[in-house]
């Protein structure tokens, strides 16, 4: 599994996942610099092929484009609250 997020949250997050028994492959900062491991960015984790789930514990304003990367990548996703409302989209 994958974190991003190098904030409070990912280390609640990255705890909590260490206690379960996961497997921490790395963790991507939401900025250039933040990672740790062999990932230098969120994109990158996503893209691995090393990952079956991803925790995202960025910015609010980063949950949905993330998520939805992730997802699109096959990557299953746990995303910390909240999830920003989606524009609505014209018909």
């Amino acid at each position: 599994m994958g974190i991003i997020g190098t904030g409070f949250m990912g280390g609640v997050h990255a705890r909590s996942a260490r206690l379960a028994g996961a497997t921490i492959v790395g963790v991507a900062g939401s900025r250039p610099g933040k990672s740790q491991g062999p990932h230098s960015s969120a994109d990158e984790l996503i893209e691995s092929g090393e990952i079956d789930l991803v925790h995202i514990c960025t910015p609010n304003h980063l949950h949905a484009p993330l998520t939805l990367k992730a997802l699109a990548a096959g990557v299953a996703v746990i995303c910390e609250k909240p999830w920003p409302p989606m524009p609505r989209r014209p018909r």
